[in-house]
């Protein structure tokens, strides 16, 4: 069986296999989901983007790449990230602990995070974090092994698994109860897990 594509997990989650929704993994590629994303974030003409757990800024460099018009703000906490960005050049961005309270101005029409959460028990502070920062889209990807769309969790530093998992349906369940609805879902191999979600509009009407 291949990762990611159980039964149970397919009959208990349902998707609509038209082209844009499910896309085959291709040559096995790891930039695929991050050239994705890149791409959604040109085309929906947003103009914040808070890259959660930036890390070397990968995305960002996408993004120049596409010469893409936006305010590029990355978030991480780690000694290669201060790198990163002194040598890019960023003017603003967040080197602070995803999991504690988000700096005030931590604010963005969207907030991206891929590869992550799977390496955090604070992964549900983090997402409830996510949905406050961000006024319009959340775009979440996960890794996806094996059935039933669970994640091994690893500590980073250790190299375990946790005694954990991440459901990426809890991940949608958590946001709902946020105020979020799941857009899209992508599945690209069993390294990349993409959801796509924005504000329902009775709560996008309300903080307006």
């Amino acid at each position: 069986m291949d990762h990611g594509t159980g039964t149970n997990w397919w009959d208990a989650h349902p998707y609509v296999h038209v082209d844009g929704i499910f896309r085959k993994w291709v040559g096995g590629e790891e930039s695929v989901a991050k050239k994705m994303i890149a791409e959604w974030i040109k085309d929906s003409m947003v103009k914040t983007v808070i890259d959660a757990g930036a890390a070397t800024l990968s995305l960002y460099k996408i993004l120049r790449e596409m010469e893409c018009d936006v305010d590029y703000m990355p978030m991480d906490y780690t000694n290669y990230f201060l790198g990163a960005v002194d040598a890019l050049d960023i003017k603003k961005f967040f080197y602070h602990d995803l999991v504690s309270d988000w700096p005030e101005d931590a604010k963005a029409d969207v907030v991206v995070i891929r590869h992550v959460l799977e390496h955090n028990r604070g992964w549900r502070e983090i997402l409830t974090h996510m949905a406050g920062a961000a006024s319009k889209y959340l775009v979440v990807c996960n890794f996806l092994w094996r059935e039933y769309g669970k994640t091994e969790m690893h500590d980073p530093e250790e190299g375990q698994p946790l005694q954990g998992w991440i459901s990426n349906p809890e991940v949608e369940e958590l946001l709902s109860e946020l105020g979020w609805q799941v857009r899209r879902r992508e599945i690209l191999s069993s390294n990349d897990y993409i959801l796509w979600f924005d504000k329902r509009e009775e709560d996008s009407g309300a903080s307006s």
